[in-house]
């Protein structure tokens, strides 16, 4: 509520709720107030940035090798 008016300036209900576990928790990993600006919050994000790297290379490797089997130039094993 604004402290002036008493109007009703944000109203949290289930589905507002619903987001911010969702939506904001997920991807800005700030489910409690002490995890926000820590160093550790910073070191599981860089493990989850590294592990997606991986994942993204591997599937770009496993692409790049199917175009070139699809494509003849590659033998198939």
């Amino acid at each position: 509520m604004d402290a002036v008016t008493g109007e009703i300036v944000v109203r949290v209900d289930r589905d507002a709720r619903w987001y911010r576990w969702l939506h904001q928790a997920l991807h800005r990993l700030d489910f409690s107030a002490a995890f926000r600006g820590s160093v550790t919050r910073d070191l599981v994000v860089l493990t989850l940035l590294a592990g997606m790297t991986v994942v993204c290379g591997i599937g770009a490797y496993m692409g790049f090798r199917r175009v070139l089997r699809s494509s003849g130039t590659l033998d198939a094993r």
